[in-house]
């Protein structure tokens, strides 16, 4: 069978186009994420959260981390209870899901043509082929996105009952969205302002705008009462304890110009401007849908979002927060190649589509030669923490399972301990070295036997542990080794570390 690149909607099988798209999609991520595991962590890190919440529901009305993801992916540990895979099962399924989401949002904002393309771009989309294997929220949160955004503006064009289940939909799964990240925070007065241009109903808008500022007011009002600090996950956010450095404001656009061609190649990141350029000029004009309106909103405020997230974090604003802006610029792309190329004959806009868009964004030798380092721009990776994953095995064997362990970070690999064992009721804490003393004092205090696990490449951070301990970690506390990494039982040191 072939597709056309014709129309969309009057070719014999164009109703195939979805399950095609979801098939490749699924494929290629499904590749990514049986020879890859998580990049040390924040994902090892949600996995194991949603794993614990899934043992242990409660509901959450403080904190840093937003808990959607972890209420979203905790679910799926019925049918798998599994740390090490559960969550990227998750993610790998919404991933290949958001491919066609996205086809039938622009389908109906732009044209079939447009639909088809960002379809098969989104597709083979190296970072998000590679978040889609992770446990990160960032995939969680696009699909529920475009997924809402697509059930709003199916209600606000429905004027028959099925409107309100189009509505009801629409409204639960941006809810999860904003409980997912707070970039949904910021986003959310633009789909209840579409809506109510849309269809004029003042009392159904306010209905969308309660249903998603609710939990926002419950977590504002929670991390008040808790911490002291309202807005503390935007505090946070800043990551003032990476040591990160802000810029100005030309310099925060270079890295965003940097980084945008790095994972969508020049081809793509021009057209984006050239779409931009066409679709003002159509709003200029007055030759636009308040839907077109709707997508660009959305496209600006999540770029000015982030543009100002960089001028706080400078060079260490991680590329996947950008994976939601990538995505939406999809359609702006490839919108001057569907007008431009409307009357050609199917081949030749075929070859174009894969010369300017596909081969740029896709031949980057130097990027996937990353792909076997620890830390790397996919945010999955071929390395494998043998060590971490052999001690995992000793600790569920032997006579310390239910010791409280204290990490150093060693190299990255102690974000995975908790994953490899999977004992809900594991308590453990990472010592990185921008964690706070008092972090350290409460994993202290949390049980009378504790373990500690380090390396020689940790030798700072165990220093400023003996201080807080006042004594020194010896040798005679040595209980088991693997490679470079020492394991040493603390528990009969003096409990001087209580007292500031």
């Amino acid at each position: 069978m072939t597709i056309s690149l014709t129309s969309a909607n009057s070719h014999a099988d164009s109703k195939w186009i979805p399950f095609w798209l979801f098939l490749v999609a699924f494929s290629l991520r499904l590749v990514v994420l049986l020879f890859t595991i998580d990049v040390p962590g924040d994902g090892p890190t949600r996995a194991i959260q949603a794993f614990q919440w899934f043992h242990a529901p409660s509901i959450m009305i403080s904190g840093v981390w937003l808990p959607g993801n972890t209420y979203l992916h905790g679910l799926f540990y019925v049918l798998l209870d599994d740390p090490t895979v559960t969550s990227r099962l998750v993610n790998l399924l919404i991933g290949s899901l958001t491919v066609v989401i996205l086809y039938f949002l622009v389908l109906k904002v732009f044209d079939p043509l447009t639909a088809l393309l960002t379809g098969i771009v989104l597709t083979l989309l190296p970072i998000h082929i590679g978040l889609s294997a992770t446990s990160l929220t960032e995939p969680t949160f696009l699909f529920e996105v475009l997924t809402g955004s697509l059930f709003l503006v199916s209600a606000a064009n429905t004027r028959s009952n099925t409107r309100y289940l189009l509505l009801t939909a629409a409204v639960l799964v941006l809810a999860l969205s904003v409980m997912t990240r707070y970039e949904g925070w910021v986003l959310a007065p633009i789909f209840v302002a579409y809506y109510y241009a849309k269809t004029r109903s003042r009392t159904e808008s306010i209905l969308v705008l309660c249903g998603l500022l609710l939990y926002p007011l419950i977590w504002t009002y929670g991390n008040y009462l808790h911490t002291g600090d309202p807005f503390l996950g935007f505090s946070q956010a800043k990551g003032w304890y990476h040591g990160v450095k802000p810029v100005g404001a030309i310099e925060a656009a270079q890295i965003i110009s940097e980084k945008s061609t790095k994972h969508l190649g020049y081809g793509i990141a021009i057209a984006v401007i050239v779409g931009l350029i066409l679709l003002l000029s159509d709003i200029a004009r007055r030759r636009f849908s308040l839907e077109k309106a709707f997508y660009l909103l959305l496209f600006a405020v999540y770029s000015t979002i982030m543009y100002r997230f960089t001028l706080d974090r400078g060079w260490d604003l991680w590329d996947r927060y950008l994976l939601f802006g990538f995505v939406l610029a999809l359609p702006l792309a490839v919108s001057p190649f569907a007008r431009l190329t409307v009357s050609w004959q199917p081949r030749w806009r075929n070859v174009l589509v894969v010369l300017v868009l596909l081969f740029p964004m896709l031949y980057k030798p130097k990027l996937y030669d990353t792909l076997d380092h620890l830390y790397n721009d996919f945010y999955v990776t071929l390395w494998r923490p043998n060590e971490i994953t052999q001690i995992s095995s000793w600790l569920q064997e032997g006579p310390y399972r239910d010791y409280v362990i204290l990490l150093t970070e060693i190299e990255g690999q102690s974000w995975y301990l908790p994953t490899y064992v999977a004992r809900p009721e594991l308590q453990h804490c990472v010592f990185a070295y921008y964690a706070e003393d008092q972090y350290v004092r409460s994993c202290l205090d949390a049980g009378d036997h504790v373990l500690f696990v380090t390396s020689d490449q940790d030798r700072d951070v165990q220093s400023r542990i003996e201080g807080l301990i006042g004594a020194f970690i010896e040798d005679h506390m040595l209980v088991h080794t693997e490679g470079d990494i020492r394991v040493y039982d603390i528990s009969r040191i003096p409990q001087t570390h209580t007292s500031d």
